[in-house]
Parts: C-alpha cells; structure tokens; sequence
C-alpha cells in the first residue's frame, strides 16, 4: 500500500515540476503573438497615413480606360482599384494596378471593364511584407474623374 502512495507522490511531483516549467513558456508564446500582432497593425497604419497617391484617368471608349498613378508618399505602394459611375451605380470588380510604385514614380495601365461613363475612381493602397503577402490599407482615396 505504501508504494501506491509513494508512486502517486512521485508522480503528482513530475506533474507540478512540468507545470512550473511550461507555465512561462505558454505565458510567453502568448504574449509575443499578441506583441507581434499589434506592431504589424502600427506599422501597417503609419505606412497607410504617409500613402499619398494622385491619379489620371482617361475614358478612351466601349469601357476601356487609362489609368496612370503617382506615387507622392514615402514608401512603395501597390494599389487595387474600383471604376464607378454614381449616376448609374454601376461599378467594376477590384481591379488590381499591377504595378508597385516606387516615390515619385507614375505608372500607366489600361482596363477594359464592365461601366461605360465613369466618373469616379476608388483607391485602395497596400503594401508588400517580408513574406509577399498584401496588406491593404483600411482606408481609401476616391477621385472624381
């Protein structure tokens, strides 16, 4: 009977050992998850407010337009895109510029989309991380063509 007890002991003691052990581990593993996320979130934010984008968009017929973005901000930036007619409220699929923008640069594309008549264009800026993954900024630019 004695040695139920004694190994019962013995293994309650590895258990709580382990426990200590683990316990900041776990903590830890936690709490830089969560330090890791909020800084990405920060610095996606801080990119998104120095985005300064301006473009030009030409209706050259049968819904095929020439878009051309300039890159006024700090940093590179990528752009989705969304053509618009308010008067008719009809709008294209995201459209994706292609083209990452350096500062200073100015790069034209040509869609051929779904809206005759647009008089809007709606810009979504995002960014490339280290893992190429896009992190698009939360808020955007709308030009009145």
């Amino acid at each position: 009977m004695e040695k139920k007890w004694v190994a019962l002991i013995i293994i309650v003691s590895v258990l709580i050992i382990l426990g200590i052990i683990l316990a900041p581990y776990l903590i830890w593993n936690k709490v830089n998850k969560t330090i890791n996320e909020g800084s990405s979130s920060i610095e996606l934010s801080g990119k998104c407010m120095a985005v300064n984008l301006q473009s030009q968009v030409n209706e050259i017929g049968g819904g095929q337009y020439e878009v051309t973005l300039t890159n006024y901000g700090i940093e590179e930036v990528g752009a989705k895109l969304i053509l618009l007619n308010s008067l008719t409220n009809s709008y294209s699929e995201m459209l994706d510029f292609e083209n990452i923008l350096s500062q200073l640069e100015a790069k034209t594309n040509t869609f051929n989309i779904n809206v005759v008549g647009a008089n809007k264009l709606e810009v979504a800026p995002y960014f490339v991380d280290d893992l190429g993954e896009e992190m698009i900024c939360p808020e955007t630019f709308v030009f009145e063509i």
